[in-house]
């Protein structure tokens, strides 16, 4: 059992969510891992996944290994990401669990006050950076 997915049923456990929101979603791999440990412990929370799925600087610094244009899989100018993480979802046993809103991480901040004041947990790992995630510059 990985050290994230530890980690996650030890949150899951102290919180039993009913509304989980990811902030960086990319294909649902934090997703998938909450819902399915939460399913094990008897719980049936929703998700709300935030990203925009076009890829982050990462994608475009031939330094970093694992990461590329390739990945964003693009056709005629669009990255097919948020193509593969529907299909995903889709396919999914949680598939009516999981709902998603694609925008920049900064942006999603008022959107959920408005529209999601409830969550009972937030997981943020978009942009891999400070500054997109609220934290300043």
């Amino acid at each position: 059992m990985s050290t994230r997915l530890i980690a996650f049923k030890d949150i899951l456990g102290s919180v039993r969510p009913k509304k989980i929101v990811e902030v960086g979603t990319w294909l649902g791999g934090s997703c998938f891992e909450f819902m399915s440990a939460a399913k094990e412990m008897g719980i049936r929370p929703s998700i709300l996944c935030i990203d925009t799925w076009l890829g982050s600087w990462e994608h475009w610094n031939k330094d970093i290994p694992g990461w590329g244009l390739n990945e964003l899989a693009i056709e005629r100018g669009e990255p097919q990401i948020f193509a593969e993480f529907l299909k995903l979802v889709a396919e999914s046993e949680f598939h009516s669990q999981i709902n998603w809103l694609r925008c920049a991480s900064q942006s999603s901040g008022r959107y959920l006050k408005q529209n999601f004041p409830n969550a009972d947990l937030v997981y943020i790992d978009g942009d891999h950076s400070t500054a997109s995630v609220g934290g300043g510059t």
